[in-house]
């Protein structure tokens, strides 16, 4: 089973700008268009989206910002309004993938990879879940490079040209975490080892509660339980459709995200004491990086990866204890607490068990041997001993 890979740019701001500024003078009027891009990066952090400086704006500002935002929204919700700004205007799949391998065989990247939300980061592409490799190594391995689509539009020292490769699993949740940076022309190749790991339904070190099946599920909830649904009574707008248990939570407004945007942002992490299941398989990566020296670019991230083998290692859990270990326990225990080995124990059991042989044969020689000489008394009272026939 593949790994999800998660293909998302670093920031949201991949958008049809030309479509989201007729849309926003058809309803706010004649605006220019820096006022439709900060406007644009207002609804990005009001959706719950990072790299977003917030820090810049007042809060009159903020209401003014929230006033032209309602203006453009009309009488659309706050979910139709991100639907139109993230769904219908955003970057599509061809303009992110400009290639797709496996091996030698060319792939239709958009037939593999469909769109879906990760936490804090936006509109995302994951591997389906029913794509597997097929051959060993550099024969299938699936080879992908992807273009630019960020626009530049987000200011400050985050707004550096990447990519961001999630690796999950078939769940729908992507948490932060695990994650790779792919740069601008650089070269990357992955190697992933599968293990399928199996512990006993009773370990306190699992789970088998449903929330904590996948790798991320367990911390994404509590995360947007904590963060967002308990202090603000309301949801971000991207997981709406997604996860079935804030479905009947409503969108929170753009700005009330924004007044919290560092508290949603922060990446100070709790500790939500999530466990892992009790039955699950872990993709374990390793990752070689270099600058692409190809003489021609037609896109501008590049990435491989495969798995080495078609093997998994398989881990279980079980109680029994093997003849070698009991013997090496046992030998270790006595001899730590009562001053004796395993070979004392063996003399022992060969003590008592020649003391029982010993005692046996006596019994029964006394009463159960047949006499060996028969002693005849004749008329006469002499006693004469005859020999027992042959």
């Amino acid at each position: 089973i593949s790994p999800l890979w998660c293909f998302c740019p670093k920031n949201a701001d991949g958008l049809q700008y030309d479509s989201l500024y007729i849309d926003f003078v058809a309803n706010v009027g004649y605006a220019d268009n820096n006022t439709a891009d900060e406007v644009i990066q207002y609804i990005i952090a009001g959706s719950g989206f990072d790299n977003v400086d917030v820090t810049r704006w007042t809060d009159e500002h903020k209401m003014e910002l929230n006033n032209l935002y309602n203006t453009w929204r009309a009488n659309r919700t706050v979910l139709e309004m991100f639907d139109f700004i993230f769904n219908q205007n955003g970057y599509r799949c061809d303009e992110f993938f400009d290639s797709c391998w496996a091996g030698s065989q060319i792939l239709n990247c958009c037939e593999i990879f469909k769109p879906v939300y990760v936490m804090l980061r936006g509109r995302c592409f994951r591997l389906v879940d029913d794509y597997k490799q097929k051959d060993v190594d550099e024969n299938a391995k699936i080879s992908i490079q992807l273009n630019n689509v960020q626009t530049g539009s987000l200011t400050g020292r985050k707004n550096r040209i990447q990519v961001v490769l999630y690796i999950g699993d078939a769940y729908q949740e992507v948490g932060i975490y695990p994650r790779v940076y792919l740069n601008y022309h650089d070269w990357n190749r992955l190697r992933f080892v599968q293990r399928r790991l199996s512990m006993l339904p009773n370990n306190p070190q699992c789970s088998l509660a449903p929330l904590n099946q996948g790798k991320s599920t367990c911390f994404v909830y509590n995360w947007l339980m904590r963060v967002v649904v308990n202090p603000l009574n309301c949801t971000v707008p991207y997981f709406k459709g997604m996860l079935p248990y804030v479905d009947d939570l409503p969108s929170c407004e753009p700005l009330l995200l924004v007044n919290n945007y560092a508290n949603i942002t922060s990446t100070i992490l709790e500790n939500y004491h999530c466990l892992p299941a009790c039955e699950r398989i872990e993709n374990h990566m390793q990752m070689t990086t270099s600058p692409d020296y190809s003489r021609q670019f037609s896109y501008s991230f590049r990435v491989e990866a495969s798995f080495t083998d078609l093997q998994y290692e398989s881990y279980s859990e079980i109680r029994l204890t093997s003849p070698a270990g009991f013997i090496s326990e046992l030998g270790g225990q006595s001899g730590l607490f009562v001053g004796c080995s395993v070979m004392s124990f063996v003399q022992l059991i060969l003590s008592v068990l020649s003391l029982f042989v010993i005692f046996a044969r006596k019994i029964y020689v006394r009463y159960f041997s047949l006499a060996l000489n028969v002693k005849v008394i004749p008329a006469d009272n002499t006693v004469e001993n005859v020999p027992p026939k042959k």
